[in-house]
């Protein structure tokens, strides 16, 4: 089998899965492209629809969203397949090409192991005016894709460590140091903080990277008191 399974990449572990697949089922008795990376990104030689979805459904979390671009007319099996993986289909967005033109590409949002009711059809988005050029409306999802992806780019990443009421450290990992520390203190933060408030902060490093201020806090916590203390000392912290 040559389709990528859980196996490989692993199970029950993504938010988010999104995917374009081939369109088009291989036709039987018909040529397709002789280009070999062409026919297999446009007809279903090495993976189906059916597999598709099958393994999105097993990478993905409960409630973790699947996202497919595909064609309207496939939007039946989608479903179909959505369904009998206990995925509920909760958005379809068409596309059109131009106005008066008949949609040509859907995306549908499904939920891992969600109800099946909710489904909202939304109508069409036209992409080009009779110019080619784009819409208003694509213009305004190019601009707001830009604007997050900076946001994304200049946002700023935090471990921290806290001493709680009863003289122990807690390590954590947030995005917005401020916030995170009033969690805390109001009870919502931690299961482990909510008992042993009011907590102080006493040190953070900020990272441009998510993956490194989640290490340095998963760091942080596998060690004892005394390393903690070693290393609250090594960083000029008073506790």
């Amino acid at each position: 089998m040559h389709w990528m399974t859980p196996k490989n990449l692993g199970k029950d572990k993504f938010d988010v899965v999104t995917v374009n697949p081939p369109y088009f089922k291989v036709p039987d008795g018909h040529r397709i492209n002789p280009n070999q990376q062409k026919a297999i990104a446009r007809h279903e030689i090495l993976i189906n629809l059916e597999q598709v979805i099958i393994v999105a459904s097993q990478l993905l979390k409960m409630k973790g969203k699947f996202f497919i671009v595909h064609r309207p007319e496939r939007l039946a099996e989608i479903i179909h397949y959505c369904l009998n993986n206990h995925m509920g289909v909760k958005n379809i967005q068409p596309f059109a090409p131009q106005k008066d033109h008949e949609t040509n590409l859907v995306v549908v949002e499904a939920v891992n192991n969600a109800p099946t009711d909710g489904l909202v059809l939304n109508n069409p988005i036209i992409v080009h005016n009779s110019d080619s050029s784009f819409t208003d409306e694509i213009e305004n999802i190019i601009h707001e894709n830009k604007a997050a992806s900076t946001k994304t780019e200049n946002k700023k990443y935090y471990f921290y460590c806290l001493k709680c009421a009863d003289g122990s450290f807690y390590g954590g990992f947030t995005d917005n140091l401020k916030k995170r520390i009033e969690a805390h203190n109001s009870g919502k933060g931690a299961k482990y903080t909510k008992s042993r408030r009011p907590v102080n902060l006493l040190y953070f490093e900020e990272f441009d990277d998510k993956r490194a201020a989640l290490k340095r806090e998963y760091w942080f916590k596998h060690h004892d008191r005394k390393w903690k203390e070693n290393f609250l000392t090594e960083h000029n912290v008073k506790f």
